[in-house]
């Protein structure tokens, strides 16, 4: 399968490809491509501002049963939705249970589209996009967009992320997207679906590129969301209109008036821990307590220790393994590099009945 860029709409076949698997191959936009599309973007929000609000969002309501259930052009390809589950597991290692997750939450937000705005606006009818303004309350409220594109350099490891932009479509904002390196079927998938739900085309942009690509394309649109770790946050730091995602360093803080009830709350640790296969940035990184660490500790290794590397296809499998297997012995070593430290253990060593890294199944488990 070969996946050309989309151009406003427009299939582009690049010279410079990108051999994903054997069975898979991107087309690169080059940044100075971004920046010659981005000269026509009037005519993509003349496209949108065409249509009524109402109906965009009933178009994107509909879009949501195509994402769930349609086959839908991929590349030279079609790909119905079990062809996707299994494809994104292929490159991601995620399980084809977290797959689905993934999937009915961007079902969720497609057709819960109207919910979704409504809380963004504070309830503002839609109207608003269409005229600019409209009556709250006994008040008139005026809008007026601050940008006439938003630019995504979207992550590979949460395929979920994607409902992100999606209010842009309704609120007659174009969208260009820059997909994950691994995942590059979430995004296509769900612009095909929005154009066959009658979006028009022009509305969209999808470049397959470098990280130069990418930052071209954050900081030529008017606005930007990027995913990444602290080096990205600094790096994107000075443009105020970028929106970045960094580092997870979500906590769960026990007070003392409910520590004495932990016993309580244990499954709920344990979600957070591990929902998702962990890969989210908001997965509990650490837990905080005044007493009974140790208990807690055994007791959350004992229930981590109980989710196995399975098969991806595995109904069961909720671990999933690393693309990159040199990430999987980085995080590994970095772990017992810690494990040096004074009073520093690790509590499911004792429970796991062998090593942290693990290869089974053809991939590579912590």
């Amino acid at each position: 399968m070969q996946i050309p860029i989309l151009r406003l709409g427009e299939s582009y076949e690049s010279a410079d490809l990108v051999e994903l698997n054997e069975n898979l191959t991107t087309h690169t936009a080059n940044p100075g491509l971004i920046r010659r599309d981005l000269l026509r973007i009037s005519e993509s929000k003349a496209a949108l501002d065409a249509i009524p609000a109402d109906t965009l969002a009933d178009y994107c309501e509909a879009a949501a049963e195509l994402f769930m259930n349609a086959e839908l052009p991929c590349g030279d390809s079609v790909q119905g939705p079990d062809d996707y589950v299994e494809s994104l597991s292929a490159l991601t290692r995620l399980p084809h249970t977290l797959v689905k997750m993934n999937m009915g939450k961007v079902h969720a937000a497609m057709s819960q589209i109207r919910t979704v705005i409504g809380g963004l606006t504070r309830g503002m009818p839609l109207e608003i996009f269409d005229r600019g303004i409209t009556s709250v309350g006994g008040l008139e409220v005026n809008y007026y967009p601050t940008t006439s594109s938003l630019g995504v350099s979207l992550p590979s490891n949460a395929p979920a992320v994607n409902s992100l932009w999606l209010p842009a479509l309704v609120m007659k904002i174009p969208v260009l997207l820059k997909p994950g390196r691994e995942d590059p079927f979430t995004p296509l998938r769900i612009v095909q679906a929005m154009i066959q739900a009658g979006f028009p085309k022009e509305a969209f942009g999808y470049y397959p590129t470098t990280h130069e690509g990418g930052d071209t394309l954050l900081t030529s649109c008017g606005a930007g969301i990027s995913f990444g770790s602290d080096v990205t946050v600094r790096k994107y730091a000075p443009f105020k209109n970028i929106q970045v995602h960094g580092t997870g360093r979500s906590k769960i803080l026990i007070g003392e008036d409910y520590i004495d009830r932990w016993e309580e709350f244990l499954d709920v640790l344990v979600t957070s821990i591990s929902a998702n296969g962990g890969r989210s940035c908001i997965n509990t990184s650490a837990i905080l307590v005044p007493s009974h660490c140790d208990e807690i500790a055994e007791a959350l290794a004992a229930k981590l220790a109980e989710i196995k590397p399975l098969a991806r296809d595995d109904s069961d499998a909720l671990l999933c393994g690393f693309a990159n297997t040199a990430l999987a012995e980085g995080i590994d070593g970095m772990i017992d590099d810690l494990l040096k430290e004074e009073g520093a253990r690790d509590a499911t060593a004792g429970h796991r009945g062998g090593s942290r890294r693990v290869e089974a199944f053809d991939q590579t488990y912590l």
